[in-house]
Formats: structure tokens, C-alpha cells, sequence
């Protein structure tokens, strides 16, 4: 990881560890090495000829402009997914319980129904909304 964490500073960490000076790597890049400083000091973003060259040398784009490895944005969307199965799963095990909340409830006679249905109902229902919310 670099000290700043820019985009400048990765794309120079980026050429300092595939070639033995900047001057090498800005003549692979097909530029001048005064060119590439306003890149390395954040003025100015690469242009598409420049971002093919670092894709063919096999650099992460996306640590490039964003500081996060591909691999930790797999993790990340690992975690996620994750969590959506679980509040997935909550949800199909919540919906199977009305299920049979409501199967129960028309086999009952319909004088206990009032009370004891818009309790239960109820209790069923706050659970259920407690595990529909989803963060924004």
C-alpha cells in the first residue's frame, strides 16, 4: 500500500515495481517522463492509450482508480451476498410461519378468532417487518 493513497501514487507505484525507473516506464507508455507527472501528482488522469498499455502489463484497474484490490472487492461482495441470503432465508422461514399461521387460524372456530388471530397476526407481522428492513 502506498503512503498516499491516491490515484497518482498508485499508478507511480504501479510503473516503479514493473520497470527499473519511470523514464522506462514512461517509454513503454509511448510517453515522456515530464509527461507522466501531472498523473503522478493527480493534475491529470491517463488517457485510453494509456490505460490499454497498463491493462496489457496486467495492472488492477480497479485498485488503479479506486485503492481496492479486485480480490477485496470480491471479498466484500462475498460478505454481502452472504448477507442476503440470510435475510433471505429469514424471510422464506417468516413467510413459511404465516403460512402456517393462516392455515391454523381457518381451522379455528370463528368466535376465537377476533382476539386470539389479530394477536398472533399481529406479533407475526411486527417480527416480519423487523426483517424486511433494509439498510440504505
Amino acid at each position: 500500500m502506498t503512503k498516499e493513497d491516491t490515484f497518482g501514487a498508485r499508478f507511480k507505484e504501479f510503473g516503479e515495481s514493473k520497470f527499473p525507473s519511470l523514464t522506462k516506464f514512461a517509454e513503454y507508455l509511448g510517453k515522456k517522463r515530464e509527461s507522466l507527472y501531472p498523473i503522478i501528482k493527480n493534475e491529470s488522469k491517463p488517457g485510453s492509450d494509456i490505460i490499454a498499455k497498463l491493462d496489457d502489463l496486467n495492472c488492477d484497474l480497479h485498485w488503479l482508480f479506486s485503492g481496492q484490490t479486485t480480490n477485496e472487492m470480491i471479498a466484500e461482495l462475498r460478505v454481502e451476498r452472504d448477507l442476503y441470503k440470510k435475510k433471505y432465508k429469514n424471510l422464506i422461514e417468516n413467510i413459511n410461519v404465516v403460512k402456517i399461521f393462516l392455515d391454523n387460524a381457518i381451522k379455528v372456530d370463528n368466535s376465537d378468532l377476533d382476539g386470539k388471530m389479530s394477536s398472533n397476526l399481529s406479533i407475526i407481522l411486527d417480527k416480519l417487518k423487523d426483517e424486511l428492513i433494509v439498510d440504505k
